[in-house]
């Protein structure tokens, strides 16, 4: 077979049909699920883990930082082998993984057994998202699609802390283990039907003798360069506070079943974010809807974290969550069109697993022994408001140069 180009592969209504698929959708929305989903549950679960295994804030934002740590670098690996790899092998071994690693942490009954546990089923994550953002890279209405995926993810997370807000006093953290193990239980045999490449057989076989730093060269650009560091400072700055949400709560005497039904609540208005994006997609434009939710979430922070009252905490816990997913299907789009092979949205996952890892890290070194919220508050807040107006200020020179590089094809 005749060598083709990465663009002639594109061209290819055939190939192109697997990826705009209704299961490659559906296996894609289960992918996401199950790899975001657990980050949002342990931070529930955070004072029924302090409690049970005796350990301070300190050492949530560490386990924490670790999960989301291990996730990034195992997307970061798939993302540099992303437009050769088989993604559908990848997404079935990093769920079997998510699965193996809750199992680890359900049966030591010990902090090191559920932090190894945590690792290891978060290595299976970040290698089942990376994959899916791939392979939703192709699909030709990719924003909408994320938009999507963080609707399911939502609701999935929405029911998720609504039972775990009921049964974590009595059951303890086992009760988490288990949940995680049942969904990965469940979407794995959806992973099936993702399509196996990205590239059709020629254009890998092309791309397959590149090195390592020609892998990386998409990197090498201005546009690319503010994609990855603005989402980092956003991740860093959401996590910053939205990692000790229950804790705050927990702190300030609110009952744990209470503060579950505020994340359910929480979620299941994230949920209408995004809809609304996936509807309206990109007739808001990239820049405005990125500015308008990293205020959102600055002022959110500052709320939940200055202002004393169960319906202050309840409504900034709500306008954060809402804000950060707001930004998500924007940032990703815009990689998208910068590389539709799928690398670069796999590595600005790693990019927000990394700033994610370093957020909460960061708050309690900035926190020191003051154990004082409201610092936590003003960093994420400033964080994603330097984000967001990074990540929206050089849209025209995002798109010509996703011009330049023939990619421009957004949803």
């Amino acid at each position: 077979m005749a060598l083709v180009t990465q663009q002639e592969s594109y061209a290819n209504p055939d190939f192109q049909k697997q990826f705009d698929a209704p299961g490659a959708v559906i296996a894609n929305v289960i992918g996401h699920v199950i790899a975001v989903a657990p980050p949002a549950l342990y931070v529930m679960s955070a004072p029924v883990l302090m409690k049970h295994y005796l350990v301070g804030t300190a050492e949530i934002a560490q386990m924490l930082g670790i999960g989301m740590a291990m996730a990034s670098v195992a997307a970061f690996f798939v993302g540099l082998y992303t437009h050769r790899a088989n993604q559908r092998n990848i997404a079935l071994a990093g769920v079997v993984l998510h699965m193996f690693g809750s199992l680890v942490a359900l049966l030591t009954g010990t902090w090191g057994g559920m932090i190894a546990g945590r690792a290891m089923s978060a290595i299976g994550d970040g290698m089942a998202l990376a994959s899916t953002n791939a392979v939703l890279a192709r699909n030709s209405q990719n924003v909408r699609y994320w938009a999507i995926s963080g609707v399911a993810t939502s609701l999935a997370i929405s029911l998720g802390t609504l039972f775990l807000g009921m049964t974590l006093e009595s059951r303890g953290p086992s009760i988490l283990f288990v949940m995680l193990l049942v969904t990965g239980a469940c979407g794995l045999p959806l992973m099936a039907w993702l399509p196996k490449y990205t590239l059709e057989t020629a254009s890998r076989a092309a791309i397959g003798k590149v090195s390592v730093r020609a892998l990386l060269k998409p990197l090498g650009n201005k546009p690319a360069i503010l994609i990855l560091g603005s989402t980092f400072l956003i991740a860093v700055g959401d996590t910053a506070i939205f990692s000790f949400v229950a804790v705050i709560g927990s702190a300030r005497g609110y009952p744990l079943e209470q503060i579950g039904i505020v994340q359910s609540v929480t979620y299941f208005t994230v949920t209408a974010t995004g809809l609304a994006v996936a509807y309206f997609a990109m007739r808001w434009g990239r820049a405005k809807p990125v500015l308008l939710f990293s205020l959102l979430f600055a002022a959110a922070s500052m709320t939940v974290t200055g202002l004393q009252g169960f319906w202050a905490y309840a409504a900034g816990s709500l306008i954060m969550a809402v804000a950060f997913r707001g930004i998500l299907p924007f940032v990703y789009g815009v990689a998208a069109a910068q590389d539709r092979s799928g690398g670069l949205t796999a590595i600005l996952g790693v990019c927000v697993g990394l700033g994610s890892s370093v957020g909460p890290n960061l708050a309690v070194v900035a926190m020191g022994d003051s154990g004082n919220f409201l610092i936590a508050g003003t960093l994420g807040a400033v964080l994603c408001l330097i984000g967001g107006a990074t990540q929206a200020s050089p849209e025209r020179s995002l798109a010509r140069g996703a011009r330049q590089r023939g990619a421009l094809e957004v949803g």
